[in-house]
């Protein structure tokens, strides 16, 4: 099924739906959220944390999937709502998020976003920065106990970007974190998202299905569950293969990159995969990094 509305998945996993991302929040003895989206949602995604928390519960990890603009964007809103909670981040994801220049983009387009949708945004400089700064720092593998035999194991899968981590909750069996898990636009309607590899995309995919899933939450496209779920990594890893093939032989047939970029775009927006808002210009730079990467690609 694909499930777009917030809603209960597994036993300890609930989706958390905004106007523009999905969230997987995970409540056992401790709890923890996937990604914060856009600065734009925070009140939205607070308020839904809460509800799914009760009273007198504190959140107590933020689980980072990699540095966008559209997955740190509510670190200072959640961290003031829940002074308790960790940041988890790679130690790639750190290293990058510690870099000046990427400060500023973060900051500027959560800025650019929350104008686009009417919403205010007045964070100063400092207190953006310092929301920036992972409390725990975690490698491929690593293990997140949040008690009662509820586990968060941390995959690195390369690819969308080159510090994608993946979370994946056990024994629930159930997947969350960046635009590495792909996305689902409906029927035979896949979305492929490589800034970094098209290769390590690929292998990425292939290491993910290799687990049993109940339930795959994307970061803005809801989540599969059941028989879809079960389906998905091995029905996305050949919608990519066939999307490369289809690029090279454009080529092949005497279209340049960018002609090939403005096409997808147009069949996207037709097909209704593309987004509306701040999320165009991303989404149209995404597909001239991933024309560019299969065409170079061996």
């Amino acid at each position: 099924m694909w499930v777009r509305a917030s809603s209960r998945l597994t036993e300890s996993t609930w989706q958390i739906t905004t106007a523009v991302s999905s969230h997987l929040f995970v409540n056992a003895e401790k709890s923890a959220l996937v990604d914060s989206s856009i600065a734009a949602i925070s009140a939205e995604l607070i308020d839904a944390v809460n509800e799914h928390l009760g009273p007198d519960r504190e959140l107590d990890y933020i689980l980072i999937s990699h540095v966008h603009f559209d997955h740190v964007g509510s670190l200072v809103a959640l961290r003031e709502a829940f002074p308790s909670a960790k940041m988890i981040a790679s130690r790639q994801s750190a290293n990058i998020i510690s870099e000046e220049a990427v400060r500023t983009e973060l900051f500027e387009r959560n800025r650019e976003a929350s104008r686009a949708l009417g919403r205010n945004f007045d964070f100063s400089r400092d207190i953006w920065d310092a929301a920036l700064e992972a409390d725990e720092i975690v490698r491929d593998g690593d293990v997140l106990e949040l008690g009662n035999g509820v586990i968060v194991k941390l995959i690195e899968c390369p690819g969308h970007t080159v510090d994608s981590l993946v979370y994946y909750v056990y024994p629930d069996e159930v997947f969350a974190g960046s635009e590495a898990l792909g996305g689902y636009a409906g029927k035979g309607k896949y979305l492929w998202s490589f800034y970094s590899s098209y290769e390590s995309y690929l292998n990425s995919i292939e290491r993910l299905s290799s687990l049993a899933a109940k339930a795959v939450v994307f970061p803005h496209n809801g989540s599969l569950t059941g028989d879809m779920a079960r389906r998905y990594f091995f029905e996305l890893s050949a919608s990519v293969k066939k999307f490369a093939e289809d690029v090279r032989q454009s080529i092949a047939n005497g279209e340049v990159r960018e002609e090939i970029v403005q096409r997808l775009f147009v069949e996207w927006k037709a097909q209704g995969i593309a987004p509306d808002g701040p999320f165009i210009p991303p989404l149209e730079e995404n597909l001239r990094a991933m024309v560019s990467l299969i065409l170079e690609s061996p």
